[in-house]
C-alpha cells in the first residue's frame, strides 16, 4: 500500500530547511566579499559563561521562581544556538575538509562525554532527592541533611533538564572545537 502525501508536513519541512539555510548564510557569509565564506569564529570563554547561566536558570527554577528561571535559561539557550551557527562546528554546509571534520567530531565527542557525566551525576542526585516509598515518604537527602532537595516533578522541569543536557553538549562541543582551532589564520595552510 502506498503512503499518502502529507502536504502540511512537507511544507513544514521545506520551511525549516529554508530557515536553517538562511540563518547559516547570515552567520557564515562574508557580505563584503560575496561568495566567500566567513572564517569560523573561535569562542574560547563564551560557552563557559552560557553553561553557567543555564545552570543558574535551573537553580532559579528549583528555588521556585519558575517563570524567571525559564526566561534566564531560554535566553542562554538561544545564545547557545546562535553561537553554534558561527562556530567551528558549522564550518560549512554539508561539505567539510579533513580538519573541519576532525574539529566537528572531537567537539561532539567531548560534548557527549560531558552529557554522560552530567546524566550519571544527575541520576545519583535524583536517587538521593526522590521521596522513598514507605512511612513518611522522606528522601535519603532529607534523612541525611535535614533539607528537602529539589526533585523534578512537573513536565516543564523535565523539559528544562533535557534542554540543559543539550546546552551542555553544544557548549562543550563549541568550546573544545574552538580551543583546537589554530589561533592564526595563516596556520590553516
Amino acid at each position: 500500500m502506498f503512503a499518502r502525501r502529507q502536504p502540511v508536513i512537507e511544507a513544514m519541512d521545506r520551511t525549516a530547511q529554508c530557515v536553517a539555510k538562511s540563518l547559516f548564510w547570515l552567520f557564515r557569509t562574508d557580505i563584503s566579499q560575496p561568495g566567500k565564506p566567513r572564517p569560523a569564529l573561535s569562542y574560547r570563554y563564551l560557552p563557559l559563561a552560557l553553561l553557567l547561566v543555564c545552570a543558574a536558570g535551573l537553580g532559579i527554577i528549583s528555588v521556585g521562581w519558575v517563570w524567571f528561571g525559564m526566561a534566564v535559561f531560554n535566553v542562554a539557550w538561544l545564545a547557545t544556538c546562535f553561537i553554534q551557527l558561527s562556530s567551528p562546528l558549522a564550518a560549512s554546509w554539508g561539505q567539510r575538509d579533513e580538519r573541519e571534520t576532525a574539529l566537528f567530531r572531537l567537539g561532539h565527542m567531548w560534548g557527549l562525554f560531558a552529557v554522560a557525566i552530567v546524566a550519571v551525576l544527575g541520576c545519583f542526585y535524583f536517587g538521593i532527592a526522590a521521596p522513598m516509598p514507605g512511612p513518611g515518604h522522606a528522601s535519603v537527602g532529607l534523612v541525611l541533611t535535614g533539607l528537602h532537595l529539589w526533585f523534578p516533578t512537573q513536565a516543564i522541569d523535565w523539559m528544562e533538564l533535557a534542554m540543559f543536557l543539550l546546552a551542555v553538549e553544544i557548549n562543550v562541543a563549541v568550546l573544545v572545537s574552538s580551543w583546537n582551532m589554530p589561533r592564526d589564520p595563516a596556520d590553516l595552510d
